[in-house]
């Protein structure tokens, strides 16, 4: 590769980690086509404002399948040894299959042709765990049960540090709490320059994500797969609009058709946290919302009112309203007509309640 294109090519991946990330795919995924989205230049860009240390601390909360692990915890290492080889990255995942599964594709892209020709400098030296440079930097792999004492870091990426499994198990959410407080901070090298970066889905309002947003000096990125106000690109990628309110986040993978098949199969709860990054408590019991019915001319009953029935209705019918916005949900209240006790009854909900 010599023409002035080529050269200008490499420049740009060099430069530019959004550019390299989409490179990395294509390096890591031959077989499957390369979709681009404006939610993955500006996953990238925040990760370029880690590097940059414009951010220092920051969680991404992404819906499952959205190239968050592949942009954060294989891509920009990669990309950040390529363009400062004394670097450490400590590089923590939820179980030992993802650590490793992540440690190998990362091996697997610094030792590529490619990449070997835009960043000649880097050798990888691969043990288990470690892809180690001559210069000093380094990608370390472990999980939260892992020893991280001793291993200090300029960068640390924790992706998905606990399953969907654990989500309703408050001894996990305070286990995996209690585990990022005891270790992670004191890891870092420069407690005022180093970096974290949490990247994951959410997964219950009890999740390490809710814990952090409790401390101060954190950013976030939330993409929910179906937005739920007007969104627009950051300033430094021009500020237009990204999405409105409603559409799904990336449509030609997944479609508001896919995404309301998906809640259906999964339930509104783990939907809600998972693809909306907008968990809610479990404290509703029989799998419901609670919600007062509204009157017969479809305004909600105030609390007040001589009859106000309080209903549970099913979560999905919730979330086809408040997220889908379809007309069938509860808030289009009762037909004409209809008592309220009919409404509820064929909506699917139970009253359980009913005060004069």
């Amino acid at each position: 590769m010599t023409s002035p294109e080529s050269r200008a090519i490499r420049h740009m991946y060099r430069t530019d980690p959004r550019m390299f990330m989409q490179l990395a795919f294509r390096l890591l995924h031959t077989g499957i086509r390369y979709q681009h989205n404006w939610s993955i230049d500006v996953l990238g860009e925040a990760l370029a404002h880690c590097h940059r240390r414009k951010t220092t601390r920051l969680i991404i909360n992404m819906p499952p399948r959205s190239l968050k692990s592949v942009c954060a915890s294989i891509a920009l290492p990669a990309w950040v040894l390529g363009v400062q080889p004394d670097q450490k990255i400590l590089c923590i995942s939820g179980h030992r299959g993802l650590a490793d599964e992540h440690h190998h594709q990362a091996h697997q892209l610094m030792t590529h042709d490619r990449y070997r020709g835009l960043f000649p400098h880097v050798r990888v030296n691969e043990s288990p765990g470690r892809l180690k440079l001559p210069q000093g930097g380094a990608r370390l792999a472990l999980t939260p049960t892992g020893a991280v004492t001793g291993k200090g870091a300029d960068m640390i990426i924790i992706d998905d540090p606990q399953t969907p499994q654990q989500a309703d198990e408050p001894a996990k959410c305070a286990e995996i709490r209690s585990w990022y407080d005891r270790n992670i901070y004191q890891r870092l090298n420069d407690k005022h320059e180093g970096v974290i970066i949490v990247v994951t889905q959410r997964l219950s309002a009890d999740d390490l994500t809710a814990h952090l947003l409790k401390q101060e000096g954190w950013e976030m990125l939330s993409l929910p797969a179906i937005a739920i106000r007007d969104e627009h690109l950051p300033r430094s990628l021009g500020g237009n609009l990204a999405r409105r309110k409603g559409e799904a986040l990336h449509p030609v993978r997944e479609n508001r058709e896919d995404l309301r098949i998906q809640m259906l199969r999964m339930g509104a709860r783990a939907f809600c946290a998972q693809y909306q990054q907008d968990p809610y408590p479990n404290r509703h019991h029989r799998g419901g919302v609670y919600h007062t019915a509204p009157h017969s001319d479809g305004t909600e009953a105030e609390h007040k009112s001589s009859a106000v029935f309080f209903a549970q209705l099913p979560e999905e019918l919730f979330v086809l309203d408040r997220v889908f916005g379809e007309q069938n949900g509860f808030r289009a209240g009762p037909a004409p007509m209809m008592s309220t006790e009919k409404w509820i009854e064929r909506h699917g909900g139970m009253q359980i309640n009913r005060t004069a």
